[in-house]
């Protein structure tokens, strides 16, 4: 996350992303600030991975498509959880707050 970049929980509660009833992140809005986050986590791993696999003498394309499907696999991995808590219906805004607070900062 950059300076200029405003974190997960402040873009979830963003005055259009507010739960109509209440003053509580939206759970659909915090999903996707997961999901992209997870996105942006894995090209950057991705990049770095196969930037190193390159320079040790370079990869088959079969290769590069299992190292880039293994990558997808983990993230959606991680994010299975928080996605299905956050997804439908009525979401705890706690478990919405905890959800962001997981995925606020790329540690």
């Amino acid at each position: 996350m950059t300076d200029t970049e405003p974190s997960a929980r402040e873009s979830a509660v963003d005055a259009g992303e507010r739960d109509a009833d209440a003053d509580e992140p939206n759970a659909e809005a915090a999903r996707r600030l997961i999901r992209a986050r997870g996105a942006a986590v894995r090209r950057r791993e991705l990049r770095t991975a196969l930037s190193r696999l390159e320079a040790r003498g370079g990869l088959a394309s079969e290769q590069r498509r299992v190292v880039e499907e293994m990558a997808a696999a983990v993230v959606d991995g991680v994010l299975a959880a928080p996605e299905s808590t956050l997804a439908g219906g009525e979401t705890d805004p706690d478990a919405v707050r905890t959800a962001l607070a997981l995925f606020e900062s790329e540690r």
